[in-house]
């Protein structure tokens, strides 16, 4: 009705004197209020999305971490294996040239 009347809506809300306007008195501030809500749900929205996109990066470092550290364990152990069978090759060759 407001819009056939070239009222805005706020003129509407806030009671303005074009029409008299359908709502009481003060539902203006009950509207300011909503946007005040409206904008502080918005902000905590984007706070959570900014911690969520921050421990995703996080647990994707971490994995990266975790891939360099096992990386690195199985070089070890592959050079710790090779190491082993050379030693045990010479302790063959030892025993081998002791008298029986």
């Amino acid at each position: 009705m407001a819009i056939i009347e070239g009222n805005s809506a706020d003129q509407t809300a806030t009671g303005g004197t074009a029409t008299g306007g359908i709502l009481p008195e003060g539902t203006g501030d009950l509207f300011s209020a909503i946007e005040r809500v409206e904008l502080a749900l918005a902000r905590l929205e984007d706070v959570v999305a900014r911690r969520q996109a921050e421990e995703q990066a996080a647990a994707a470092g971490q994995e990266r971490a975790t891939l360099a550290e096992l990386s690195e364990l199985k070089s070890r152990h592959r050079k710790l294996r090779e190491r082993v069978s050379e030693e045990l090759q010479q302790l063959d060759l030892l025993l081998s040239s002791l008298p029986q």
